[in-house]
């Protein structure tokens, strides 16, 4: 099981009330993927808008937007809803989730 694989069982496996850290976590392993190069920008937002349904429960609003701008980054630049946002948005979105109590 990569490190992927065991921060997404974490958000499964974690209570209610610890999912949104585990998120959180999940998130900034995306970021640094990118940073490293072992992820493109495409992949870490497909990973990250994957987890939307595991933390419905407990989404803050900026929350909601990492998942929105996710999940748009994750289309063909054509068929995004908003084509202006790109990777430096949703890490932005990430970081400010983290200083506001990730």
């Amino acid at each position: 099981m990569n490190t992927f694989e065991r921060q997404w069982e974490s958000i499964n496996d974690a209570e209610a009330n610890e999912k949104r850290a585990e998120f959180m976590k999940y998130c900034l392993l995306c970021v640094a993927a990118v940073e490293n190069g072992s992820l493109t920008p495409g992949e870490a937002a497909y990973k990250i808008c994957g987890t939307g349904g595991q933390i419905a429960e407990r989404l803050r609003g900026i929350d909601q937007a990492i998942i929105d701008i996710a999940c748009d980054l994750e289309l063909p630049p054509g068929q995004r809803a908003h084509p202006e946002l790109d990777w430096g948005h949703l890490v932005a979105a990430i970081r400010q989730a983290e200083m506001d109590g990730g």
